[in-house]
């Protein structure tokens, strides 16, 4: 998939629940619920300290085979996914990717970038500029 130009919004996500997002993880467990309900660029952070003992508690916990994190992206945008759902819970899910006391975003029709995009994250939701798009008050709201 290749970007249209335009404003989207964006989250990051520590690798490599980033790549599990793409590869099967249906739920992103965060301490605040979302309102919004749409497409949402998912950024992988630079974040690298625990990298290695997250890759394990994936493949232990999830029996999901992760590739090496030298063949991780950092830095980047990867995809896009769609939020169609937020609610409380204070058990895990049924799935296993939904932990306890988090609010579970439901994500659906996960698509990758043909290639990651370089970008700089930020912390919640950020906005994001493909290409040459006019910015406007409506679009670069708080969620």
């Amino acid at each position: 998939m290749i970007l249209s130009p335009g404003i989207y919004h964006c989250l990051s996500v520590w690798q490599p629940y980033a790549w599990a997002l793409f590869n099967g993880k249906p739920i992103e467990n965060r301490r605040w619920p979302i309102r919004y309900r749409g497409r949402l660029l998912i950024h992988a952070s630079k974040f690298t300290r625990e990298v290695e003992d997250i890759r394990r508690l994936i493949q232990t916990d999830m029996h999901v085979q992760v590739p090496p994190i030298s063949q991780l992206a950092f830095g980047a945008i990867l995809g896009v996914v769609e939020i169609y759902d937020c609610k409380w819970s204070s058990v895990p899910s049924a799935c296993g990717w939904g932990v306890p006391n988090a609010y579970h975003w439901h994500l659906r029709n996960q698509t990758l970038l043909d290639s990651p995009i370089p970008y700089r994250g930020a912390q919640g939701i950020f906005t994001v500029r493909i290409g040459d798009a006019p910015l406007d008050d409506q679009q670069t709201a708080l969620l």
